[in-house]
């Protein structure tokens, strides 16, 4: 009997985690989009970060990079479609790291690495991460935003 509730509570943990790095990752991927359009201004070296920032994730967890991809591209549409409300849906997302500093410390690195991709971090951009440090409770200088 030990063994079967040992055996149902690994495999909920596993669920758990696995639950848990997918929000990372929705979170990652909405942040993303969200400081690649900030200065409305989608350039390659912002997809080139975007696919090294996933690169770096798969290393250290398991991730469907594809998926990632996928969930980026949707969001990039939701801000071009309709940019008020598809702003709040993916801060919405953003915000579901709220309480995990080290998500979200990570999450502010990620962001960085997309606005500083092209070697303009634009005021636009640095607004928008400014928001999400806000969000999720973490002060900007704290976290790199205002290092050169």
């Amino acid at each position: 009997m030990r063994q079967l509730i040992s055996g149902v509570r690994g495999t909920v943990d596993k669920f758990r985690a696995s639950s848990r790095q997918r929000g990372f990752v929705d979170a990652a991927m909405a942040a993303c989009a969200l400081v690649a359009l900030a200065d409305k201004d989608h350039r390659l070296s912002e997809v080139v970060a975007r696919d090294r920032v996933l690169h770096a994730l798969s290393r250290e967890q398991k991730i469907d990079v594809r998926r990632a991809v996928a969930t980026y591209d949707r969001y990039h549409g939701l801000l071009l479609g309709d940019p008020p409300a598809g702003r709040r849906s993916l801060m919405d997302i953003v915000a579901g790291v709220k309480g995990d500093r080290e998500q979200s410390e990570t999450l502010i690195k990620v962001c960085l690495s997309i606005g500083k991709a092209d070697q303009e971090f634009s005021a636009r951009e640095r607004a928008v991460v400014e928001e999400i440090c806000n969000l999720l409770g973490l002060h900007p200088g704290d976290v790199g935003v205002y290092d050169l």
